[in-house]
């Protein structure tokens, strides 16, 4: 015997409870999916930073040489 529909209340509680841990879950992966893109770009825009101060170093200095 349910006192005042506290069972049917209990059920639909639990069930929104589930559908918020998935629902977090999708985000959590999400947010991890992003976090490695980001620092995929971080790594290649430190790459691209370096190769290009490489190329402008030697450009100056073969400018210096024949000034």
């Amino acid at each position: 015997m349910p006192e005042n529909g506290w069972d049917e209340y209990r059920k639909l509680v639990i069930l929104e409870l589930k559908r918020n841990g998935n629902r977090l879950e999708k985000v959590e992966r999400r947010l991890n999916s992003i976090d490695r893109h980001i620092t995929d770009m971080k790594a290649k825009m430190y790459m691209a930073s370096t190769i290009s101060a490489i190329i402008f170093s030697g450009m100056i200095t073969l400018v210096l040489k024949f000034v």
